[in-house]
């Protein structure tokens, strides 16, 4: 299981809505392990800096300043207060604050996004690292947020073997569950009485063998669409051979996954499962980047572009079909909310913003398919590919 936060679509597209006067975005890798806890603060203290070094620039009033350093305070388990070392209740209350943000930083993945202004902060814990970032701007930086809210995070898992058949929800950010499926076949010889009973005589040992799994996979598949029918979850086949390759051959299911979990899964628990099927939905997601780019290569330059300000324009007026950014490059810039014409700058601050970040916003508001990659895999180190729906 993965400490995460994953923003679902609409939660999205609220923070891709969001403009305010003063909108502080911070990004940061996190280093899990617990002795790394005092690196990880200190870390977020210089990107705090850094942030308030921008808010000096716009000349935010007193208040709204109070309000954002309160929020980041809190974090670090800073606190200000000149009465609380002579209040006991006073102290007794920062005491359990204290331990809240302890328990926050132990409870951390491989990376930390927080979205804060003057009245509100959230914060997202993150599958993937991600680079040091504080950003400053009347909207959020949600760039690093792209790959986690897009990558699958939960799946079933269907766990086979001749003596036992069971059905796992797995989650990332939470432990798995058994799902009871009805009629389900608890092994092959339960689900196959029939065959038991009278086996044809005209078959060979291994011939009947393999009719009795075909029977008893059928069994199961049919069972599993009581559970499955209407869901576009994946489905994670954790079987051997050759059973595994027969229940492929006669599955129904539209989202059973390419790749599985290996070996016998009677020799793991529901948690071992649960982690080995997350690794598969992480390969999956990067298949699909792979088909993306494929699709690129066909399709470039008339339905296809890596050109920023074309991209731009093209996502301003709902032309992107799929999107992959990197979720690291910043360019900063202003996008024109009209026609989406980009003016560039020099360097950023709290006058600008990530254009890269700003076209995966519209793009994926316009109902495009938006992921997120790194940048080495890319095509010459491209911050974005666009796959368009049409040519403007």
């Amino acid at each position: 299981m993965q400490n995460v936060d994953i923003p679902d679509v609409s939660e999205f597209k609220g923070l891709a809505a969001v403009r305010n006067e003063t909108c502080v975005s911070i990004y940061l890798p996190i280093n899990p392990a617990r002795e790394a806890g005092h690196a990880n603060r200190l870390l977020l203290k210089d990107l705090v800096k850094d942030a308030v070094r921008q808010l000096q620039q716009v000349n935010l009033d007193e208040e709204s300043f109070s309000h954002l350093s309160h929020h980041f305070e809190h974090l670090l388990g800073i606190n200000k207060d000149p009465d609380i070392e002579e209040k006991v209740r006073l102290r007794q209350r920062y005491r359990k604050k204290f331990e809240e943000v302890s328990e926050f930083w132990k409870s951390q993945s491989r990376g930390l996004g927080i979205l804060a202004t003057p009245e509100s902060m959230r914060t997202f814990r993150l599958s993937n690292a991600v680079k040091p970032l504080a950003e400053v701007a009347d909207r959020f930086h949600i760039q690093p947020l792209v790959r986690t809210m897009t990558m699958p995070h939960e799946a079933y898992v269907l766990a086979l073997t001749q003596n036992s058949a069971r059905l796992l929800h797995i989650f990332a950010n939470m432990q798995p569950e058994v799902v009871h499926v009805p009629k389900f076949p608890k092994s092959l010889p339960e689900g196959l009485l029939v065959y038991a009973r009278a086996p044809s005589i005209n078959l060979m040992l291994p011939e009947y063998e393999k009719v009795l799994m075909q029977e008893y996979v059928h069994k199961v598949d049919n069972a599993l669409k009581s559970v499955l029918t209407g869901r576009d979850t994946p489905l994670i086949l954790a079987s051997e051979e050759p059973l595994a390759s027969i229940f492929r051959s006669h599955s129904s299911s539209p989202h059973l996954l390419p790749d599985m979990i290996s070996g016998n899964p009677d020799d793991k628990n529901d948690a071992q499962l649960s982690d080995d099927a997350l690794a598969v939905l992480e390969r999956s997601y990067m298949r699909e980047i792979q088909k993306i780019l494929g699709d690129y290569d066909e399709l470039k330059p008339r339905f296809a572009t890596t050109d920023v300000s074309y991209a731009a324009h093209c996502a301003t007026y709902g032309a992107i079909d799929k999107l992959i950014i990197d979720i690291d490059a910043n360019i900063p810039g202003i996008v024109d909310d009209d026609d989406g014409s980009v003016t560039y700058a020099v360097s950023d601050d709290a006058e600008t913003y990530s254009v890269v970040d700003e076209i995966a916003k519209r793009a994926f508001i316009k109902g495009a398919r938006v992921l997120g990659a790194s940048n080495e895999e890319l095509p010459d180190h491209a911050p974005l590919v666009a796959i368009l729906r049409f040519r403007l």
